[in-house]
């Protein structure tokens, strides 16, 4: 009976502890992915954005020059599998720029979004940032078949201070 009693103790314990690492290294990575998400929104021209508007675009010369500063960022950044930009138009998300337009990471196989590309799946997170113009990052890590991830968003603006819409990483 004794040897049971500490058994239990002892799996409690354990639980405790292991619950306890994983919700600091949960607010440590949501604390990393809103620092890369704020940095990410400063290298997004909030003019120039504007005027994607057409998946004819991809390829010119003004979506390849919004893409160079997020593609040299997310090159410099081995963890992040995508950043994208994202905007809220009638209620409806639409993904704009995505730094997999020129590269993949490792393992990577999607194609890339095309500009102006309807997000139709359910982000909640995604959604509140658009709507709010705030930072939001995942509570939880959202598991695939081959990874989990966890995503962060940060506003940018336009010159006159206006919401544009959000980065994702």
């Amino acid at each position: 009976l004794a040897g049971c009693g500490i058994m239990l103790i002892s799996c409690l314990g354990l639980f405790y502890l292991w619950q306890s690492a994983r919700v600091a290294q949960l607010d440590a990575v949501r604390t990393e992915l809103k620092q890369l998400a704020r940095v990410a929104a400063t290298l997004v021209d909030g003019d120039r954005h504007r005027l994607l508007r057409s998946q004819a675009q991809a390829g010119s010369p003004e979506h390849l020059s919004l893409l160079a500063p997020l593609v040299k960022f997310h090159k410099a950044t081995s963890d992040i599998i995508y950043v994208y930009t994202a905007i809220l138009e009638n209620h409806r998300i639409y993904y704009v720029l995505g730094t997999d337009y020129l590269f993949h990471v490792e393992g990577d196989t999607e194609a890339p979004d095309p500009i102006m590309k309807p997000h139709d799946t359910l982000d909640p997170t995604l959604r509140r940032a658009l709507e709010q113009h705030e930072i939001a990052v995942d509570e939880e890590p959202v598991k695939e078949v081959l990874r989990s991830y966890m995503s962060a968003y940060a506003p940018f603006y336009d010159s006159y201070g206006r919401f544009v819409g959000v980065i994702g990483v």
